[in-house]
């Protein structure tokens, strides 16, 4: 094949670098580029390679798929390979679902979501096929329009499987479309220099030619980069746009799980003198969080998904929250799906045989903090918090509260409250100055006990 088909393949592999990139803030990391980049690299060259050695379009398929699962295991799931590339069973499988699971896993995940192998694999998958299918193109065709929409397709794909938050996303988009001007201007230039190739003759001709190529070529790229630039500015850096994670609810649903006060009274009497779990390395001030209960239906306090929502996750809980701490909590008689945390969680780092089985059913629900593995914690598990400190505001800080007035925090309105409740209030805060004062008498009542 022609040296011009090495440089349409190399091109058309730059155009789709943008989309590739976008999945990184998905994935997280610098890991995070790896399915990506490498399943666009790996399906350009495939493309290359078959339309080289001339291979059928079936033969084609069947290079490419072999291709896909061969690498898949380093490229998307180091964790189930041996030595991280060597595919195992458990590879083939993740890489054979990531069609049908890997998009849920993929959206439903808090972001980054690189700790599940089904969400690197779907964009293992769906890289290869858009670096195969581009490059096939440009190295069997001339077409220059549909070479050109398999990059646009990638990115705008890309755009709806990321995140809100990508700083760099306008930018990518700006890099793409001065591209793309200086691959049409190149496509162009391609097929007059064929088309003049017999009526050019002379050394003197066929070298001002080159130069006025060269300096329109850089114009064409100076003026490509000016106006994609000047757009970007001109929507905006901070525009928002459309992600499909905003449309899909997350599957868990805390009606299906019992409150967490329902053994309260099992480990208070029965499990008095047990060892429920072990905490190290607890800052002081803070207090170890069982669960955050935001719902009381005149029977039971519960946990709802009234405050934000319970999402799949990995290891990285919150990147907004400073790692100042390390926890470590081993489970012993305690059972139960709500995961005792500190402060707020910034990550977790499960341990032990259950490791794995800990991450695949973790959810975590970013307002709350509340970590769920509905699979259920076991005795022997162990796992290690990274957390922001909080702790509780105690001494002469509480004291300078009394001057404070009511936030504008919102309230939660609680359902089915007994008529008696408010009543009740009103008793134990009475004599209050102010609302702070009036928290400050309930909470001293309800010390006492009933």
């Amino acid at each position: 094949m022609s040296h011009s088909m090495i440089q349409r393949v190399c091109g058309i592999w730059l155009l789709l670098i943008p989309g590739a990139l976008l999945f990184q803030p998905v994935l997280g990391g610098l890991e995070g580029l790896i399915p990506s980049l490498a399943g666009i690299t790996v399906g350009c060259l495939l493309g290359w390679l078959t339309s080289r050695l001339k291979f059928s379009p079936l033969l084609s398929l069947l290079c490419a798929l072999l291709a896909y699962f061969a690498c898949g295991g380093v490229a998307a799931a180091r964790s189930t390979a041996i030595a991280g590339f060597i595919p195992t069973l458990s590879t083939l499988k993740e890489l054979a679902f990531a069609p049908v699971r890997g998009w849920r896993d993929l959206l439903t995940a808090i972001i980054p979501a690189g700790d599940f192998a089904g969400s690197a694999a779907f964009v293992w998958m769906c890289a290869c096929v858009a670096g195969f299918a581009a490059s096939t193109i440009v190295a069997r065709t001339r077409a220059m329009g549909a070479a050109l929409l398999l990059p646009a397709l990638w990115l705008i794909f890309a755009i709806l499987f990321g995140v809100h938050d990508t700083w760099f996303a306008p930018y990518l988009g700006a890099a793409f479309m001065a591209g793309a001007a200086i691959w049409v201007w190149m496509h162009t230039q391609g097929k007059k220099r064929q088309s003049n190739k017999s009526i050019l003759v002379g050394a003197d001709s066929l070298h001002a030619s080159s130069t006025g190529r060269v300096i329109a070529a850089i114009a064409s790229a100076g003026l490509a980069i000016a106006g994609s630039t000047g757009l970007v500015y001109g929507v905006g850096l901070g525009a928002d746009r459309l992600v499909l994670r905003d449309m899909i609810e997350p599957p868990l649903d805390m009606r299906d799980y019992a409150s967490p006060l329902m053994k309260y009274r099992y480990y208070e009497k029965d499990l008095k003198d047990h060892e429920l779990f072990t905490v190290e390395n607890m800052p002081e001030g803070t207090r170890l969080k069982l669960a955050t209960m935001d719902m009381y239906d005149g029977n039971v306090f519960q946990v709802s998904n009234n405050i934000g929502s319970y999402a799949r996750s990995g290891r990285e809980l919150n990147t907004d929250l400073n790692k100042e701490a390390s926890i470590s909590i081993g489970v012993g008689e305690y059972r139960g799906v709500w995961v005792p945390t500190v402060a707020q969680p910034a990550s977790i780092d499960p341990s032990g045989k259950r490791s794995g089985q800990m991450l695949d059913s973790l959810y975590y629900n970013d307002q709350s903090g509340q970590i769920v593995i509905t699979d259920g914690l076991q005795k022997g598990d162990s796992y290690t918090l990274s957390v922001d400190p909080k702790p509780a505001v105690l001494g002469k800080e509480r004291d300078a509260l009394h001057a404070s007035t009511a936030g504008s925090a919102p309230i939660l309105q609680m359902q089915g409250v007994p008529e008696g409740f408010t009543e009740l209030a009103a008793n134990y805060s009475e004599g209050a100055k102010n609302s702070y004062e009036q928290l400050v008498k309930i909470e001293e009542k309800l010390q006492e006990g009933y």
